[in-house]
């Protein structure tokens, strides 16, 4: 997917068309609370506690992600401030891939 955007991105520029790609993180969704409650109830609490903060940890920011954090991503690729911006990828993980 990235290098297809890339790729188009090169192609289209020139009409003023703008591609990037949004890589979120773990983002707190309905999917992953099923997820996360599951994995509750077969581990039990103390080490899926221990598992939540291990997790948290990895990300600087101390946090998973929430839905309007990558809304926000988009909303701002997606308006005439980022229209300078293309062929690029967003990482929106809260510095996950810096660690």
């Amino acid at each position: 997917v990235i290098a297809l955007v890339k790729s188009v991105a090169q192609e289209v520029g020139g009409a003023g068309v703008t591609l990037n790609v949004v890589s979120p993180g773990a983002t707190n969704t309905e999917l992953r609370q099923e997820r996360e409650a599951g994995l509750r109830a077969s581990m039990g609490e103390e080490k899926y506690a221990r598992r939540v903060k291990s997790v948290l940890k990895m990300y600087p920011t101390g946090r998973i992600g929430e839905p309007n954090d990558i809304a926000n991503a988009i909303l701002f690729l997606s308006s005439a401030s980022a229209g300078w911006v293309t062929g690029q990828v967003l990482s929106v993980n809260g510095g996950f891939t810096m660690t």
